[in-house]
Parts: C-alpha cells; structure tokens; sequence
C-alpha cells in the first residue's frame, strides 16, 4: 500500500463520524451506500469509441463530462452507488476495465473548522 493510499485510508475512517449522523455513518459504512466520482481513462485513439459507448444509454451520457477536449482523454461521472464495484457496473460493459471510482463527500465549514480542532 502506496503511503496516499494509507494516509487517504485513515483520513478517510477519521472523517466518518464527523460526516454523518451515528445512524447514518453506521448505515453507509456497512453499505458503502453513497456517491462516487468515476474516471474513465481512454486513449487519444479509442475516444470516439469510448464516446460512442456512453451514448448508447442516453441518462448516462447526460451525467458524463468530458476532458477530452482539453487533452485529458477521460469521462468523468458522479454516480449513486452502493460500492465502488457497483459504480463501475453501471458503466458500458468495454469502459469498466479501465474505470476508477472513488467514492467522495461533501463537507461544511463546521466540519473543516473540526478538523483543524482535532475533533474528528
């Protein structure tokens, strides 16, 4: 394990009680029920393909942006799921093996202002 990787880790299980109610953060860390941004790296050369592929499902297609036309060949998504796993299924079955889902949060000032306290 990368260090980012352990330090995201425990940020991440620090964070937990301060980003939900107990019912909630028990419920969602038992489900990993929330939101996750998805990135789906694709080549220069595979990018009317991978674009083609996400048109097939119109919803999809809607929740797609795009960083090909800044250079960054890759689709993002903010997709509901119940885990990473279930995020990347969502995906047109040729984009998944290249897919990344990350499951990301909203914060409050009173929440950013806890951390600095420690009180997480």
């Amino acid at each position: 394990m990368t260090r980012i990787t352990m330090l995201a880790a425990a940020l991440a299980a620090l964070m937990a009680p301060v980003l939900a109610s107990p019912s909630q953060a028990s419920a969602d860390k038992a489900t990993g029920k929330g939101t996750y941004m998805v990135s789906v790296p694709h080549t220069p050369e595979s990018c009317l393909a991978a674009m083609d592929q996400m048109a097939k499902n119109k919803q999809l297609l809607k929740e797609t942006e795009w960083g090909c036309m800044s250079g960054d060949h890759t689709a993002y998504l903010r997709l509901n799921a119940n885990s990473p796993e279930d995020a990347i299924s969502k995906l047109p079955e040729p984009m998944r093996a290249n897919a990344k889902a990350e499951k990301v949060v909203k914060l409050t000032p009173k929440q950013i202002e806890e951390f600095h306290k420690g009180g997480h």
